[in-house]
């Protein structure tokens, strides 16, 4: 354990600079490409190496991973670590230069401090705590005083600049006011801080500042006073040499003095915030001139003179608040701080004065106001936070610091900004914008951002957090725009950048990162808001009240307010930080695509430069074809280091990109007179300046001081593709080229100037694509990217293809690769924990298994080492919890399923089984049972054992061989505390079929004292004789693998989604058995399986037992329930349970209490409707069975049709009314079942036939014998029945009856067999009534219209009695499956009532049965009665109606 920073040498990827921590669980480890830059060094002694200070540094906690830090920056981060046990802490010295445990692996580097903090750091807390720069925009200030260094200063100006000239020491004086940890006030009554002595430097002498200088201080003034106030003092006063800053009169001065001249600027105090914080900077170069920021802006000075000097460095006193020669003329202002660079700031840098970062600089430069929470540059816009619940954390760039929230207490005011708080004020609109981190749902709401708005009446702007989505609201007294950002389009503990952007004409819109997300034009007139009276602009709760407070985090804040002249920026000005630009190091940066004033194009056009952005390069021939160049002016000055080398006191570095396109014009005599194309030129040939050319096969630079001409030659073929070339000088080691990165050969050659053409030249400016003198050498290719370094960069350095390539962008990198640096860490020399599977330095099962989760099926390597460990850690004696459950038996499950070989050996093989039914036997060990109840809550837990622990010994067994290699006999027995493991394995053709196989066969010796530890058990599993008729396979091997489990009733639920099975109030009641067969058997076995089991508590007379199986595939459990499927109860006493069951799983009893409960008040109507209904029915179908067949005129086929009809409903409905006085009982409930089946099916088919006949009797020429037709009725009306229901029975046998309803089974699909045939007889019985109707119209129809006529009443019995019991068993189907008793309603009342409507149609519905009926009322002779209708009947229709139109006869009275 502990923690390590080291270097890496590899001689593929390079140098590398790694950390590690080690907390004895995870390790967290990182690594980044590093080479230092080392030089040479010659001295008296010689040579040796020196390379540059680096500060580097770690952070480390578990919840925030690893940091690694360089200067103060965070360059790599490890997160998540990676498992990695060290249980061990035996090294525990804090060594440097070599590791701690080993004398190897030494270091080479020179140390000066170490400091070590026992906690956690955020980056932004880092370089603070380690005395760096708190603000990483001064890491290349040259003296940086913060507010506690202008009190206190540091060691490096205490000891070099220590004052000499008085008795007064570095620091404030005693007037010198301590405001609070961001302040210093300097009052006007005698109060100063002496910074130091800075004799023969550049600060007390500017004539030193080769480079220039930078002074940049935040403070506070308030101009009360009209005289004189000195503010800063270096000299620059009377005769001496320095810089000041003063306020004279209503001017504000600077002037800096360097021997020869004096820079002397004015400003206007209206020009300076009164009584604000403000930064305020200047720059001066004695070539450049001297240059005023306010903010980070340029001032225009009111007066600005240079004039000669002869001062000395009389006075080097670096003075805050006086005059540095005398104690006079105190300034009065509030100052933050203060920092000096010792050379010339260009606008690129502009930031760097002012603290911020460039990006920050971007947002601050786009808005009116604009609150970042970093200083110094949060003094501007003033900030109050609550006192409690608000922290810092890291920003988005892992630099700075932003601000959170807590959801509780915390909140940020921004201030009064009257355009938010009324927006009726805002005429031209206003934009927010923002980095926000959301870091929680709110279970109500939280205001994110509140100014007004948030009641019903208020104007305002609200932005409110919702459990949903985020809330916009914007009233500005007479609209309302109100839009919702659906929470899917935020995400949440990542930044990102929200933009709210709203004006009275175009509406408010909302964009996250750059992408609208919501947008509302026009706003809402009825939702008017009037009172203004929260109008302080509040993060993270409400402004008006004292909650819903939001628990997120906030940066760079900016509000941006147009003015009539300004345009309101659009989404896409609003998308968050810009790109890095690279060149971070550089002082100018000339985009040539740009078209700003500084870059002129001519005769070009703009092409895809090298990052394949459009029009992001500049080609110097335009699309006519005509020669141009680009053109970069340097402005009006003739004295610039880059037209005048002389000038370049630190040498220069430049760097471009350039493509070449064509070289054909370089042998062109009108366009090339010289055959060279001019790249680079800033002066003319033979002049001062710079010049870099090429021919085809050459490049040349060539720089002329004055003095001293250089040309360097590189003799090389440009390619056509994209070629950096960089250019560095100095007087002293000369010209230099760098081309891609590396420098090759080079000849230099040198020539004295000739004074008369060394004279300074007019040009001003830099050609690129031609020479600068005249309109020839042109160079046709594309540019991009002209770069200036003021200084010479190391060609040596390692770093120096980056930096000029402008790829130096800090890119903080992520461990994801921790296989890979793991396999690269030292190995020790001991054989470690971990050597063969990181399993091996597990210290409990939370860590076995997260060293396991990940890696797939084991190997047989980590197979060992992880049955070892959990065969220890589950030992029945070591108390576990419940998660330490759950986690044993996903560790199990891992194991139970690792890679296996084709073949075991027998001993080894035994060997393992035995340790893994060691390890299940104590899992399920019985004072586990309360945890294993609360683990099956949620996972499958011991039924997963129990399914994965067959599978493996059955394919464990199956790969045994002896020790020939051969697949014999085996007869093995394996006992634990709380299992029996019994297996077989023989030839199938040598099984003999009058034997059974009876599990477990207590005289095995290798059961030992099971009889006494168990209590005599007398469970067994008994397969039937013939049980091999009926696998899948009848020859070669037989394996049976059967468990016997002893604590398994007080482990597993009771759940069952069975109906026979009270969930309940029902309990496990005996062991479990399971037998296992392979080749396997089918599933529903002819001969039962015989189960014997012992009761584990006696029965009473007021419980049952139900014999179950664990069904694995129960639909809506986790891992199954208990089923009766296939099971019955064959007997059972007190002590004892024999069951017979169909198939093979995992048997068990469950006991439960009888059912005692009375009928519900559904269950008496319902009774009551059945029996009623049934009743009626049945006597209405004798009725109409005695008429059918009582009177000879009946007896024609189509009443014989009928009468079949009846019966078959008949013996239904009487089948009904038995299976409601034997619900309970099994076996009868199953016969009655398919009793119900049969005569429900010969009622469909019988009406199939009423149909046949009826379409026969139309559409055939009679002369078909009644016998011979009523034959093939017979056989299709109780044919087909008799066929489907068999067919059915051999198909699911266990899908007819149950003990709670004697009906069909859904789920074995019974009722299938009754359902289909079904509809098939209705669709064709509907296919035959549609047949006869349509065809009524065709002659030979029309010839039997009348026969049809007389069977009009048949048709219409079918016609409606096809839909009603059709609909009947939609119903039945329904209930069955479902169990609703609204379906249970409508399937008794219609299934009842079948009688009645068949009585209604067959009877009261037919001609003829009426007359039957009227001749029995009227006492008439049927006969007689039924032949004088029949004659009637007979006549054609035609006749029939005449006659009975035609006036009947007067009866004489004598016949009375």
């Amino acid at each position: 354990m502990g923690f390590s920073i080291y270097q890496r040498g590899d001689q593929i990827a390079g140098n590398k600079l790694g950390a590690a921590v080690t907390d004895g669980n995870y390790r967290w480890i990182l690594e980044i490409p590093y080479q230092p830059h080392v030089m040479e060094v010659n001295t008296t002694e010689g040579f040796y190496e020196l390379s540059d200070w680096v500060h580097l540094g770690i952070t480390w906690s578990a919840r925030l991973g690893l940091h690694l830090y360089i200067n103060g920056l965070q360059y790599a981060v490890d997160i998540t670590g990676y498992r990695k046990i060290r249980p061990d802490d035996y090294e525990t010295r804090l060594i440097l230069g070599r590791r701690n445990d080993f004398l190897d692996h030494d270091s080479n580097f020179t140390f000066e401090e170490l400091a070590i903090f026992e906690r956690e750091l955020e980056p932004f807390e880092f370089r603070d705590m380690f005395g760096l720069r708190d603000n990483i925009n001064y890491n290349d200030a040259d003296y940086y005083w913060d507010t506690q260094g202008l009190i206190t200063s540091d060691y490096f100006i205490l000891a070099d600049h220590a004052v000499n000239q008085s008795e007064a020491s570095i620091g404030p004086n005693e007037n010198t006011v301590v405001v609070d940890d961001d302040t210093i006030e300097l009052v006007d009554q005698q109060s100063d801080i002496l910074l130091g002595d800075f004799n023969g430097t550049c600060i007390s002498d500017p004539s030193l500042c080769y480079r220039g200088i930078t002074v940049s201080l935040w403070f506070n003034y308030a101009y009360a006073n009209s005289g004189t106030q000195y503010i800063l003092s270096s000299g620059a006063q009377a005769t001496s040499r320095g810089f000041v800053v003063l306020k004279q009169g209503s001017t504000l001065k600077f002037i800096v003095d360097d021997g020869s001249n004096i820079w002397t600027v004015g400003f206007s105090l209206s020009d300076i915030p009164n009584g604000e914080w403000c930064n305020l900077a200047f720059t001066w170069h004695k070539d450049i001139g001297l240059t005023v920021y306010l903010n980070g802006a340029s001032l225009t000075p009111t007066s600005q003179t240079i004039t000669g000097s002869s001062s000395l460095d009389d006075y080097s006193l670096l003075v805050l608040g006086r005059r540095n020669d005398m104690e006079t003329q105190y300034g009065d202002f509030k100052i933050h701080n203060l920092v000096i660079w010792e050379k010339y700031t260009y606008s690129k840098n502009v930031h760097r004065l002012f603290g911020i970062s460039a990006v920050e600089k971007y947002h601050y430069d786009k808005s009116d106001y604009y609150w970042p929470f970093d200083t110094p540059a949060k003094l501007i816009n003033p900030t109050v936070f609550s006192t409690d619940g608000i922290s810092y954390t890291s920003d988005r760039h892992s630099v700075g610091k932003a601000v959170c929230t807590d959801g509780s207490k915390g909140y940020i005011q921004l201030g009064n900004i009257p355009c938010l708080s009324n927006p009726s004020f805002c005429t031209n609109g206003f934009a927010v914008a923002l980095w926000m981190k959301l870091k929680d749902i709110p279970s109500d709401q939280g205001y994110l951002i509140s100014v007004g708005a948030q009641e019903e009446d208020e104007i305002g702007f609200v932005v409110v957090q919702k459990p949903s989505y985020i809330d916009v609201i914007v009233g500005d007294g007479t609209y309302q725009w109100q839009v919702e950002v659906a929470q899917e389009l935020f995400s949440f503990k990542h930044w990102e950048y929200f933009a709210f952007i709203w004006s009275p004409n175009d509406g408010l819109t909302v964009s996250i990162n750059g992408t609208v997300v919501a947008n509302q034009e026009s706003g809402v007139r009825n939702k008017v808001r009037t009172n203004d009276r929260y109008n302080k602009m509040t993060l993270g709760r409400s402004n008006s009240e004292n909650d819903d407070f939001i628990l997120a985090c906030y940066d760079d804040i900016i509000v941006i307010l147009p003015d009539a002249n300004t345009q309101l920026p659009g989404v896409e000005d609003l998308y968050g930080d810009p790109g890095c630009p690279g060149y971070l190091t550089s002082d100018q940066v000339f985009n040539v695509t740009d078209g700003n004033t500084d870059v002129g194009t001519y005769s070009t056009q703009l092409v895809t430069d090298r990052y394949d952005v459009t029009q992001g390069a500049v080609e110097t021939v335009s699309a006519s074809g005509q020669h141009g160049y680009i053109g970069v002016s340097l402005g009006n000055a003739t004295t610039t280091c880059l037209n005048d080398p002389s000038l370049c006191t630190n040498g220069i570095t430049m760097s471009m990109w350039l493509k070449p396109r064509n070289f054909a014009n370089l042998q062109d005599s009108n366009t090339n007179p010289d055959g060279y194309g001019y790249i680079i030129s800033t002066g003319p040939s033979g002049g001062k300046g710079f010049i870099l050319k090429a021919t085809r096969n050459q490049i040349n630079f060539v720089v002329n001081d004055g003095l001293t001409e250089w040309d360097a030659e590189v003799s090389i073929r440009l390619s056509k593709d994209w070629t950096n070339i960089a250019l560095t000088w100095d007087p002293y080691t000369g010209p230099r080229i760098l081309l891609d990165g590396i420098e090759p050969a080079t000849t230099v050659s040198t020539n004295p100037n000739d004074t008369s053409t060394s004279a300074p030249h007019s040009y001003t400016d830099i050609h690129i694509g031609k020479r600068i003198d005249d309109d020839s050498g042109y160079y046709h290719a594309v540019y991009d990217d002209l770069v200036v370094w003021y200084e010479v960069l190391e060609f040596s350095d390692p770093n120096i293809p980056s930096i000029v390539y402008g790829d130096d962008c800090r890119e903080v990198l992520v461990t994801t690769n921790h296989a890979e640096l793991d396999a690269l860490s030292v190995w020790t020399g001991t054989i470690e924990c971990d050597n063969e599977h990181a399993a091996g330095c597990s210290r409990d099962l939370d860590e076995l298994y997260e060293m396991i989760a990940g890696d797939g099926v084991l190997d047989e390597t980590a197979y060992q080492i992880v049955v070892q460990k959990l065969h220890a850690y589950a030992q029945p004696r070591t108390y576990m919890t419940l998660d330490e459950l759950e986690v044993s038996v996903e560790v199990f499950n891992k194991l139970l399923h690792h890679t296996l070989p084709k073949t075991l050996n027998e001993t080894e093989a035994l060997d393992d089984l035995q340790t893994v039914l060691e390890i299940s036997s104590s899992l399920l060990i019985g004072h586990r049972q309360t945890k294993w109840k609360s683990v099956h809550q949620s996972h499958p837990g011991a039924t997963m054992m129990m399914k994965d622990l067959e599978s493996y010994f059955m394919d464990v067994v199956s790969r045994m061989r002896d020790e020939d290699g051969k697949k014999g006999d085996l007869n093995i027995t394996l006992a634990t505390e709380n299992l029996i493991m019994q297996t077989s394995r023989f030839d199938i053709s040598s099984y003999d079929p009058d034997v059974q196989f009876t599990f477990p066969f207590y005289g095995d010796a290798r059961l030992g004292d099971i009889d006494e530890e168990w209590s005599a058990p007398s469970d067994t599993i008994t397969l039937p004789k013939n049980v091999f008729d009926f696998t899948t396979s009848t020859d070669g091997k037989a394996t049976v693998v059967a468990f016997l489990y002893e604590t398994m009733d007080e482990v597993l639920p009771s759940y069952s989604g069975d109906e026979s099975v009270d969930s309940d109030n029902s309990q496990v009641n005996s062991r479990l058995m399971s037998l296992a067969l392979d080749p396997p058997l089918r599933e529903d076995l002819y001969n039962p399986v015989v189960i014997v089991l012992q009761n584990s508590e006696e029965k009473t007379s007021s419980e049952e037992t139900v014999c179950t199986f664990w069904d694995y595939d129960m639909e809506d459990t986790i891992n199954g329930g208990w089923n009766t499927t296939g099971c019955k109860l064959h007997s059972s006493t007190s002590t004892e349970t024999i069951c017979y069951c169909y198939h093979l799983t995992q048997f068990s009893s469950l006991k439960q209490p009888k059912n005692t409960e009375g009928e519900t008040k559904h269950d008496k109507i319902l009774r009551f409707i059945s029996w009623t209904g049934l009743v009626i029915s049945m006597l209405a179908l004798i009725i109409l069975l005695v008429i059918y067949v009582g009177f000879r005129p009946m007896r024609r086929v189509h009443h014989m049709i009928h009468v079949n009809l009846i019966v078959a409903m008949l013996v239904a409905k009487f089948c009904s009314m038995i299976v409601m006085l034997i619900q309970n009982k099994m076996d009868a409930c199953k016969t009655m079942a398919v009793f119900l089946h049969y005569f429900y099916t010969a009622s469909f088919t019988w009406m199939l036939v009423d149909g046949i006949h009826l379409l026969v009797e139309i559409k055939v020429t009679l002369g078909i014998w009644f016998r011979e037709r009523l034959r093939y009725y017979l056989l299709i009306g109780w044919g087909l029945p008799a066929m489907i229901v068999g067919i059915s029975l051999a198909i699911t046998i266990e899908g007819y009856g149950s003990t709670t309803s004697c009906l069909f089974s859904i789920k074995d699909g019974a009722i299938w067999g009754f359902i289909a045939p079904c509809a098939l007889i209705i669709i064709a019985n509907v296919w035959i009534l549609i047949t006869v109707v349509r065809n009524t119209g065709d002659e030979e129809i029309i010839k039997k219209a009348d026969k049809l006529d007389s069977r009009k009443s048949s048709l219409r019995a079918s016609a409606i009695l096809l839909p009603i019991l059709g609909l009947t068993w939609i119903f039945g189907a329904l209930y069955i499956g479902e169990g609703h008793i609204v379906l249970r309603y409508f399937f008794v009342i219609l299934n009842s009532l079948q009688g009645i409507f068949v009585f209604l149609l067959h009877g009261l519905g037919s001609q003829e049965v009426r007359v039957v009926g009227k001749a029995l009322i009227g006492r008439k002779n049927v006969e007689k009665e039924f032949v004088s209708v029949l004659r009637k009947m007979a006549l054609p229709k035609e006749q029939r109606e005449e006659k009975e139109k035609a006036p009947q006869p007067i009866k004489p009275a004598y016949m009375g």
